[in-house]
């Protein structure tokens, strides 16, 4: 699939926002419980698998570069889904119900107008952005 010029430009636009979404990289993801470092761990890989999703390259890989992205931040979900167990499981499965209407929307990209597909592409966006949001500030308080 070809991107044209314009296209990518909104797609970036869309996409941006995504950068100031979650906590600090600063967080401190040692501890004294194997089991509360693997949390902090694995929502760190979750923030840079999400905050990726903004990068503007990603949009030259067309399609199929964008869901690598896209099963990138799945696989990081999974892992901290495992990592949390049931102490974060509301928070964790918003997360995943918000990402699974980004996969549809990313799953449409190519059937019908282009632009359509891209606004709901960013909407889903936004709505994995609330809700992963959400989630990070409920571990800020575990990972620091």
């Amino acid at each position: 699939m070809s991107l044209k010029p314009g296209i990518v430009g909104i797609a970036v636009a869309i996409l941006a926002p995504m950068t100031f979404i979650g906590c600090s990289s600063d967080t401190k993801s040692s501890s004294s419980s194997s089991g509360k470092g693997a949390v902090c761990s694995a929502r760190n890989d979750l923030e840079q698998s999400v905050s990726d999703l903004a990068d503007p390259g990603l949009l030259t890989g067309g399609k199929s570069g964008i869901e690598s992205a896209v099963n990138k931040v799945q696989d990081n979900l999974d892992a901290l889904e495992s990592a949390a167990k049931r102490a974060y499981k509301p928070q964790v499965d918003e997360v995943k119900s918000s990402f699974d209407e980004l996969k549809t929307a990313v799953g449409n990209l190519g059937n019908g107008k282009l632009s359509d597909n891209l606004q709901q592409v960013g909407d889903a966006i936004s709505n994995v952005g609330t809700s992963t949001s959400s989630l990070y500030d409920t571990l800020k308080a575990e990972c620091g």
